[in-house]
């Protein structure tokens, strides 16, 4: 998209572009925009908007939206605020050798078993200890 500003000309005005603006970067470019599609797959696996996430978090859903697309750097503190709202570590955002549908899978794991009385909670981790090695 070419931004024009006008100018004063002996003939009047004219506008003259100045630059382009590209506000979606290229997905995949960067950490900053692999941390953001990880978050956007954690989002949408909770069924949650930009905007319900960014109240969780307070801040703006814009804000979210940049962070998301890679257009805003990760701070630490913002990451580890998003990674509380979304129930996960921040290292598990970080980790590209994690797939992003495993951390979808377990993330609605995670917002089922938040919903089980103790007493299930604790036959489901006799369950998941059974499959597990010694």
């Amino acid at each position: 998209m070419d931004i024009m500003i006008k100018r004063a000309h002996k003939s009047g005005l004219r506008a003259k572009p100045m630059a382009k603006l590209n506000k979606t970067p290229l997905a995949g470019i960067g950490v900053d925009a692999e941390i953001g599609e990880r978050v956007r797959g954690l989002r949408k696996a909770r069924g949650w908007t930009q905007g319900e996430l960014a109240a969780k978090v307070g801040i703006t859903g814009v804000y979210i939206s940049d962070l998301e697309r890679g257009a805003r750097r990760w701070q630490s503190t913002r990451l580890a605020e998003v990674a509380h709202a979304l129930d996960v570590s921040p290292a598990l955002l970080q980790d590209p050798s994690i797939p992003l549908e495993y951390l979808e899978k377990v993330a609605l794991i995670l917002e089922k078993l938040g919903k089980l009385s103790e007493d299930k909670l604790e036959t489901i981790e006799q369950v998941v200890d059974g499959f597990l090695p010694s």
